[in-house]
């Protein structure tokens, strides 16, 4: 049942093309340039980006891979 409701693209991790990834780092990317501060130190720059592509690689997993969605992943007690 939360197949269907999720609508996941792939079962493991290991399914999801490289290309869906490298998509979904460079729109995050661009989307964090344009809300960027004017004057944003270069190495502070970097440091968010690299947290920008860590967590849009995250979302992407939880959104289309079935197996790191949160139902599929929490535990019954």
């Amino acid at each position: 049942m939360h197949a269907a409701a999720m609508k996941p693209s792939y079962t493991s991790i290991d399914q999801l093309p490289a290309s869906a990834i490298d998509q979904a780092v460079e729109e995050a990317k661009d989307l964090a340039l344009q809300n960027a501060k004017d004057g944003m130190p270069e190495k502070a720059m970097d440091n968010m980006m690299k947290g920008i592509a860590k967590k849009a690689v995250t979302k992407l997993h939880k959104a289309e891979v079935l197996l790191e969605q949160e139902l599929a992943t929490s535990e019954t007690n």
